[in-house]
């Protein structure tokens, strides 16, 4: 056993065991990296398992302990044989006040990240400090400045391979443009090696990987030299076969990267053929479109009326806003009434809503990144939603039927608008406003307001809006597929481009040198072609796949079909009331009972009905005046800023409903998410006329 610890660490050969922790260490990050990519690849839940992390830790924390213990034994065995000399202190001081005066210059100059590079001067030192015997040698002032110059290539490269962002992208991505600060030269090497070409990103890695050549071997030299062996001989048998089995990694990733690239290629030829169209942006710009003309004029004008609506308002008024059915005192009522009516800027908006509604001007290049293409009309859409919901509210109220149909006409508008386009969350706001409506709809049945035709006309809208539902899933699938894959188009091609041409320094040009990496991100980008070949979201799986990517996906893809799911409940729900409706004004009462009910898409049930005691919740609005005192006593009183609260409230009242079971699948007898249930209910509160 002693004898193996010797052998192990090089009890009698400390220059060897020295080099060996120097080639160690560097591989033994390779293999750590490979084995982290492996890992991801296979199923990445592993990495979430305590024994695979603690297993990975100490074999990361064990290589490092034995190198330092190689490198450390070394350094003492240094200072035990160097002499005290002027010569191996004033050298290292001097490049350390050299460092430590362009940190400072520089920081003062261009704003660089001063601190870090007074570290690093700090730890140039240092190192050369520890290396008192051979500070005066040519030989360990090259390896150092070659190392560092590596260090300057590959942080410059890690830089702008990421940088900079042009306009339409996603800032929040930039995590590498600090490096830029703390990197001297950055800038000037970036425009001496021309790295916004190929050629001159090529030359600039070689570069970076010969300075790493000409360090290593320069200390493998002096250590050899304090041996007293020739190089040859510290190249020996185990250094041998630890850079045979790094090459060999090397070329046996390089196999999985460009055998998985070819998979992923194909996997994105079936996801075209499944779809019908080429996943590009050109076919999202011609579906988007569909031979409309982009009007910017009508978006810039909406947007600029909507801030001027949403500015007008007090902080109170637009409390309001998100509190449409509370039920406030009279006097409230009425200013909140009058001064939604009067609003001049929410005039204006109702003035230049028209339909259909024209799509913004949006550029579709391949330069850009699909889902950070600006997209303020969604919000805008949404907000457009609540103020026509309340414009109805207040013209039932005023008996004005035909501002309430103009008002669902708009919301329509805003509906089908939304669902011409390919992102994923327009899907989901144009959900959003769908439920926004259809609220609107069942006050409106209770209004009792709406003429026949009117209501037949509605039921065959809400008909349609639940054909257009299901079918509108493809659809944002295939937009979502082609996103997807523009993300890693755009990162690997554009990321740090500064011109139109995808030639540079890009991560797509460093693929050769991590081919795990490129293995890794081939074998994701295949996983999520594979799983978006569907049609609807409902269809795709339910249980997690172990590709990292795609199970990131499958959570807010459930959501929309979940949502899909409850708009088509609700269309069913109103359409059933409308009938209730119909029946009523026919026989002069609600009927007790519907035969053929459509079917409840929660429980594959037919949907449930009843006529008599129902229970809902209002929102009871109260407002609170704060008192404050002061003074010694207390007994001075001072009136704050009221506050104000909503206070939920049940009531019984006789109406018919009818419901769906909602996502859970459970009877809860029509409590909605006003009881905390998830029943998708609305009703039509039952007038009896006295005799």
């Amino acid at each position: 056993m002693k004898n193996l610890l010797r052998k192990l660490f090089f009890w009698n050969e400390p220059a060897q065991g020295a080099f060996f922790g120097l080639t160690l260490l560097p591989v033994a990050v390779w293999f750590v990296f490979s084995a982290f990519c492996g890992l991801l690849v296979i199923d990445y839940r592993l990495l979430m398992k305590s024994s695979v992390i603690a297993l990975l830790v100490f074999a990361a924390l064990g290589t490092v302990a034995y190198v330092l213990a190689l490198e450390l034994r070394m350094q003492m065995l240094l200072r035990l044989k160097a002499s005290f000399s002027w010569k191996r202190i004033w050298i290292p001081l001097g490049l350390f006040a050299l460092s430590l005066g362009y940190g400072a210059f520089v920081g003062f100059l261009e704003a660089m990240h001063w601190k870090a590079v007074i570290c690093g001067a700090l730890v140039l030192g240092c190192c050369l400090w520890n290396f008192q015997l051979f500070s005066v040698s040519w030989k360990n002032i090259a390896g150092t400045l070659a190392w560092i110059g590596a260090l300057i290539v590959f942080g410059t490269a890690l830089a702008f391979a990421y940088e900079p962002f042009r306009a339409g992208t996603l800032h929040e991505l930039s995590m590498t443009s600090w490096i830029k600060g703390v990197i001297p030269f950055s800038n000037e090497l970036y425009q001496l090696f021309r790295l916004w070409t190929a050629a001159g990103s090529f030359c600039f890695l070689v570069l970076g990987f010969f300075l790493v050549t000409v360090g290593y071997f320069c200390f493998g030299s002096l250590l050899a030299d304090y041996a007293k062996l020739p190089f040859r001989k510290l190249f020996n048998g185990k250094i041998r076969c630890i850079w045979g089995i790094a090459a060999a990694s090397y070329a046996l990733f390089l196999v999985l990267a460009l055998w998985e690239s070819a998979a992923y290629h194909r996997a994105t030829k079936e996801l075209e053929a499944h779809f019908g169209h080429p996943l590009t942006s050109a076919e999202l710009e011609r579906q988007f479109y569909e031979g409309r003309s982009a009007n910017s004029a009508f978006w810039e004008q909406l947007e600029a009326a909507d801030h001027e609506y949403y500015n007008s308002m007090s902080e109170q008024e637009n409390e309001y806003l998100y509190h449409p059915d509370a039920i406030f005192p009279e006097a409230i009522q009425a200013r909140r009434k009058k001064f939604f009516l009067e609003n001049a800027a929410r005039q204006k908006l109702e003035q230049m809503f028209i339909a259909p509604i024209p799509p913004p001007k949006r550029d579709y290049a391949d330069d850009q990144m699909l889902v950070a293409m600006p997209s303020s009309d969604l919000a805008m859409c949404r907000e457009l939603a609540r103020m026509n919901r309340q414009r109805i509210l207040f013209a039932l109220e005023d008996g004005e039927f035909d501002v309430v149909s103009a008002s669902l006409d708009r919301m329509d508008s805003l509906r089908e608008y939304l669902w011409k386009d390919h992102l994923y969350i327009a899907y989901l706001v144009g959900i959003a406003v769908e439920a926004i409506r259809q609220s609107a709809l069942e006050k409106i049945l209770a209004s009792g307001l709406p003429p026949d035709e009117w209501l037949s006309a509605q039921a065959a809208n809400l008909a349609e809006v639940e054909r257009q539902a299901e079918l509108q899933e493809e659809r944002f699938l295939f937009g979502e597929s082609v996103s997807i894959l523009n993300i890693f188009h755009w990162l690997a091609y554009y990321s740090g481009a500064n011109t139109s041409l995808p030639a540079g320094l890009h991560y797509h040009s460093l693929r050769f040198l991590f081919p795990q990496a490129w293995w890794l991100t081939a074998n994701e980008i295949k996983g999520l072609a594979r799983m978006l070949r569907v049609h609807h979201f409902s269809e795709l799986p339910t249980s997690r796949s172990g590709n990292i990517l795609a199970d990131m996906l499958l959570p807010a893809f459930s959501r929309g079909s979940e949502k899909m799911k409850s708009t088509i409940a609700s269309c069913r729900v109103l359409r059933g009331l409308i009938q209730a409706e119909q029946i009523k004004r026919r026989t002069g009462e609600y009927p007790d009972s519907i035969d053929g009910q459509p079917q409840d898409p929660f429980s594959g049930q037919p949907l449930k009905y009843t006529k008599g005691a129902c229970e809902i919740v209002e929102e009871i609005y109260q407002e609170e005046k704060n008192e404050e005192k002061s003074g010694e006593n207390d007994e001075i009183s001072y009136i704050s800023e009221p506050s104000s609260k909503y206070v939920p409230q049940k009531r019984t009242l006789q109406a018919v409903q009818i419901w769906s079971v909602g996502p859970d699948g459970v009877n809860d007898g029509g409590s909605g998410r006003d009881n905390g249930k998830d029943d998708i209910r609305f009703i039509i509160p039952i007038r009896f006329v006295s005799q």
